[in-house]
């Protein structure tokens, strides 16, 4: 009979399965020890939860990927534990420091309600952390003691290995510990925190950091407290819910904490590699934008107006809405000084000056950083500062494009051109053999279907058949009821999400020329709220975001509406420079597939809720003054006048659909003595009545916005139709 070195008898654990093991843990005699205790227990077993806790929590001195499996062993314990027997639940949480006191008439912690619970009454909570624990029930299902299927235990084996999966993780692993496993997984460099952040931005990102669980924010704080930049290393991991995640197509590095559905992102965090940080002036006979020309890396003056934007435009939507709005906000903004190389870091200017450091390609990152130097200077109308030599070469090309980082919290990794592309035929292609440049089994491309599919889904069933092909499975997938339910509700969140989002950044003359909603800067996310899963649309890098503030006395649609065309385009397509893009709404169709019925419905909701909060947010600007403080006085004033003209523009070409020049021109005449009386510029009422008729097809589309402004401001005219009603 085999044994090893601790006279572990491999009888004791079926043949199929010890080989399985032997394998996944390298023969750690712990990993065997655990697993024969684990399979011998059908129900709960207090005596072996609270072993578990102590394993978990390291106190045996286990390493990281013991502690992981104890964690998910004690969830699978917890589940086997009937909700009635509230004693045994009481002492549980009081061990995983829940509750302050022992004792079933008291409450949890309220810390729990911002990890995502509603309640911290003792049995609600405890129904809702079941809820939580079961979602990973189709890998707890699996397991049966020593019959456990082959599948069934490596389904076990490699949830294990996801952190931000394991729900008690958070009570189990410190913040410390957590930092240090991060660190341990990616390359340093020195940095300062850039003294150009504003008081405001930092008010901003107080608020942020108090509103997080208090797990993550005591992890955001130590990441940021080291004044680091951190820089992808070859020990970080491209795989999916990693707990540091480089993810393919991207530079950035993500964050998943354990037991969190909350995600931080280092943006951005170098190539893989001997060159961290390049230049580059042209990609594929193409001219790069001037944000990606310092390759790797991010200009710090983009980053800057990137976070004040997103930041100021957060908390308008925060209140006009009452709730956190569905975008990416730096919490830290860094300058780099060095690179990290073999022997530590070097300073960043003598790595893009000196060939001995650079190394190969020095010759090609020379000429492009010339090249961009001078489209730099072009673009800005800027001269040169004439620095001679190499070094001088080397200042002028980073006094355009200094570079920086940020730390980014409420962003995703599940990107919607990539959710798109995992969930397609040639999806393990894609991720694996592709993106992660390796092999991989039928077993693997399933368990990988499997997590794409939840994360869209919120709570996902598998469907009950055999992995053929990825189009075959993701297509039960969809077939099984409870997900086809499911992932026709999320689209129809998800697109009144984009409406309220989209609307509200209309209503406050805003626009991101395409760049917050294309598919690649928009991602879906699964967040724990109010003791359940749901669904949520993300919008992230707003380098391009603008909308009106202080300092602006009228709405300045000549301004906004070209950038709202754009904006357009990526949500739904509707373009009228016939060029058809991948949009929101054809991404949201195919991660979904989505029948033409509910496709339909989902549009009529995106312009309900987009309605909706075009007027709510008018409604609050004249009533609340918090929000009155973020524009000039004469703007409050004047956000409506925009409305009036449009709506009564509307109201004469829907009556003549002809549109009788003398007509027209009884319009213009009423729009412009409208203006005068608000006392408006002759420059500034032209302007207004030239953008209303050469933006007349667009203004058509959503003429459901300015329905009900024109009685609030005393314009006469009959009701217009809804958009909805006619698209």
């Amino acid at each position: 009979m085999m044994k090893h070195k601790k006279g572990y008898s491999r009888s004791d654990i079926p043949d199929h399965l010890f080989d399985i093991l032997a394998g996944e843990f390298d023969g750690d005699t712990r990993a065997l020890d655990l697993f024969d205790e684990f399979f011998r227990h059908k129900d709960y077993c207090s005596t072996f939860a609270s072993n578990l806790i102590d394993v978990a929590k390291g106190s045996a001195g286990d390493s990281w990927e013991i502690r992981r499996l104890a964690v998910l062993m004690l969830e699978h314990q917890v589940l086997k534990l009937p909700v009635e027997s509230i004693e045994e639940f009481d002492s549980l949480f009081t061990r995983l420091n829940l509750k302050s006191d022992a004792g079933t008439g008291s409450k949890v912690k309220d810390s729990v309600l911002k990890e995502g619970y509603s309640t911290t009454d003792l049995r609600g909570f405890v129904l809702e952390v079941r809820r939580n624990l079961e979602r990973l029930k189709r890998v707890h299902d699996q397991i049966r003691g020593k019959q456990t299927a082959r599948e069934g235990l490596a389904d076990f084996i490699h949830i294990s290995r996801r952190e931000c999966k394991l729900a008690l993780g958070r009570y189990l692993f410190t913040p410390e510990e957590v930092v240090e496993r991060i660190l341990d997984q990616v390359r340093v460099s020195a940095g300062m925190i850039d003294p150009s952040v504003s008081p405001n931005m930092e008010g901003e990102v107080e608020h942020a950091l108090s509103g997080m669980p208090d797990y993550e924010a005591s992890i955001l704080r130590r990441l940021l407290a080291v004044s680091k930049i951190y820089w992808v290393s070859d020990a970080t991991s491209s795989e999916v819910n990693s707990l540091v995640e480089y993810p393919l197509t991207t530079v950035v590095l993500v964050v998943k904490p354990p037991g969190s559905s909350i995600e931080f992102e280092i943006k951005r965090a170098g190539r893989r590699g001997d060159h961290p940080l390049s230049v580059v002036y042209r990609r594929d006979e193409k001219p790069v934008p001037p944000s990606h020309r310092l390759d790797g890396g991010s200009m710090k003056a983009s980053l800057v107006w990137e976070a004040a934007k997103a930041i100021r435009f957060a908390n308008i939507f925060r209140l006009v809405h009452e709730k956190a709005a569905p975008v990416s906000r730096a919490v830290s903004i860094f300058s780099k000084y060095c690179v990290p190389s073999e022997d530590g870091e070097e300073r960043i200017l003598d790595y893009f000056t000196d060939p001995s450091i650079f190394g190969d390609g020095f010759s090609e990152m020379r000429t492009a950083m010339e090249r961009s130097v001078e489209a730099f200077e072009r673009e800005r109308g800027s001269d040169s500062l004439g620095l001679p030599g190499e070094l001088g070469l080397t200042v002028r090309f980073f006094t355009h494009a200094a570079p920086g980082q940020a730390i980014l919290s409420g962003t995703s990794s599940f990107r919607l051109n990539l959710l798109r592309d995992y969930l397609s035929a040639e999806g393990p292609y894609i991720y694996f053999e592709k993106g992660l440049k390796v092999e991989y089994t039928k077993s693997d491309a399933r368990r990988f279907a499997d997590e794409i599919l939840e994360e869209a889904l919120g709570v996902y069933t598998p469907p009950d058949i055999k992995y053929r092909d990825h189009e075959q499975y993701i297509e039960a997938a969809f077939s099984v009821p409870e997900n086809r339910a499911a992932a026709d509700r999320n689209y129809l969140s998800v697109m009144q999400q984009i409406g309220t989002f989209w609307g509200t950044l209309m209503a406050v003359g805003g626009h991101s020329n395409g760049e917050s909603f294309v598919g690649r800067n928009v991602g879906l996310k699964s967040l724990w709220e109010e003791g359940r899963w749901k669904v949520k649309i993300i919008f992230m890098d707003h380098d391009m975001l603008n909308f009106l503030e202080r300092g602006v006395d009228y709405m300045r649609p000549h301004w906004w509406l070209p950038g709202t065309v754009e904006d357009e385009h990526h949500i739904l397509s509707n373009s009228t420079n016939g060029q058809k893009v991948f949009s929101e709404m054809d991404f949201l169709g195919r991660i979904y597939r989505v029948e033409e019925e509910i496709a339909r419905k989902g549009r009529n909701s995106l312009y309900e809720a987009m309605g909706c909060s075009y007027k709510k947010t008018h409604d609050e600007i004249v009533a609340n003054r918090d929000l009155q403080k973020l524009f000039s006085k004469k703007l409050v004033k004047r956000f409506r006048d925009w409305d009036a003209i449009v709506g009564g523009y509307l109201r004469t070409r829907q009556r003549f659909l002809s549109c009788a020049e003398c007509e027209m021109d009884s319009w213009k005449a009423e729009a412009e003595n409208y203006l005068k009386r608000k006392r408006y510029k002759k420059v500034v009422i032209s302007g207004h009545i030239e953008t209303v008729e050469k933006y007349a097809d667009f203004l058509e589309r959503y003429s459901f916005l300015y329905q009900s402004s024109e009685a609030r401001t005393g314009v006469e005219g009959s009701h217009q139709p809804s958009a909805i009603s006619h698209q």
